[in-house]
């Protein structure tokens, strides 16, 4: 209210117009002040998006961009988009803005929807996503690195030059030490036990090819495949390493597998 010259007990009398324009003003401000500093990439953007007047947001967008700022960001700052809502709006920012832009979707996770919002907001034209390690974040964190990075090279066939996915799995687990915040088991990609495998028609089939019961390749984020007897406490269970053989014979997968067993 002080920067608009205005008396902080008019709040609540002023129209609500009042604020939108303010807003832009309060921002644009902001970014020429960095410009004359002599920033030259500025990142801006507001809260609540998923929530908010795409038309408002664009315009917000394009008056930054005109300011000097240079990567729009479009925040879900609460978690409630689907992935319907998502193509809506981001087609529609990116159809608004100048072709090629580099605008960012901010996403969290409090529906488990992150990943597959990210993955929507990419193919609907925006070219950066905010991603944390192990989705660390408010709440329900924010879009998974590994989901993210691994889904797009596994599923969609799209890799990330110079990226270690094979370090993703120790990146879990330096995250776990240093936050103090453990990870569930099943943890997709990065869990502890996702590599495992105890129900014998799955323990077989890994012998032949590991493909039939793994999605993900254990080599690919630098995991060590597992197995377990179905009858014995998986702690003490005996560990083997599942090597990948198309040519073993369906007789020699069974006639290992009561060694499985031993305790």
């Amino acid at each position: 209210m002080r920067y608009e010259g205005r008396d902080e007990h008019e709040w609540l009398d002023l129209p609500l117009a009042f604020y939108r324009e303010a807003n832009i003003r309060l921002q644009c401000d902001a970014i020429r002040h960095a410009r004359e500093c002599g920033v030259e990439r500025i990142e801006f953007g507001a809260e609540d998006g998923s929530r908010g007047d795409v038309a408002y947001f664009i315009e917000y967008f394009k008056a930054g961009l005109e300011a000097g700022g240079t990567r729009p960001a479009w925040p879900d700052t609460v978690g409630t988009l689907t992935p319907e809502a998502t193509r809506w709006y981001c087609s529609r920012i990116v159809g608004a803005l100048p072709q090629g832009l580099p605008i960012v979707a901010h996403l969290h996770n409090d529906y488990g929807l992150g990943t597959v919002n990210a993955i929507t907001a990419v193919s609907s034209g925006f070219k950066v996503v905010s991603v944390t390690a192990n989705g660390y974040g408010e709440r329900a964190g924010n879009v998974k690195l590994h989901e993210f990075v691994v889904a797009l090279r596994v599923l969609y066939g799209i890799e990330l030059p110079g990226f270690k996915y094979q370090k993703l799995r120790e990146l879990a687990r330096f995250m776990e030490r240093m936050s103090g915040i453990p990870l569930q088991q099943h943890e997709p990609i990065v869990g502890s036990k996702v590599f495992a495998h105890e129900s014998g028609i799955h323990t077989q089939a890994m012998l032949i090819d590991h493909r039939m019961y793994e999605a993900v390749p254990a080599e690919l984020v630098g995991a060590t495949r597992a197995g377990f007897s179905e009858n014995t406490p998986a702690p003490r269970s005996s560990r083997i390493r599942c090597v990948a053989t198309p040519s073993i014979s369906h007789a020699r997968a069974s006639s290992l597998r009561p060694t499985w067993r031993i305790a």
